[in-house]
């Protein structure tokens, strides 16, 4: 699960390297920030759900509770 990523003007890295290494990748969106909103929201609603699931911190817990 990926807890934080800090966006500046580009893609924060991570993301890509848990991809690189073919893991199962969660990240939280409401825990994410970057200094132009619209950035954020283009890389959660259309760049990261491709290889990953995009979740809020209460959809990931309710998830985990279910398991």
């Amino acid at each position: 699960m990926l807890l934080r990523a800090i966006f500046y003007g580009q893609a924060d890295h991570r993301p890509y390297c848990a991809r690189d290494r073919d893991f199962n990748l969660i990240i939280l969106r409401d825990i994410c920030t970057c200094g132009a909103p619209d950035v954020l929201e283009f890389f959660m609603d259309r760049v990261f759900p491709i290889f990953a699931r995009v979740m809020t911190v209460e959809q990931a817990i309710a998830s985990v509770q279910r398991s």
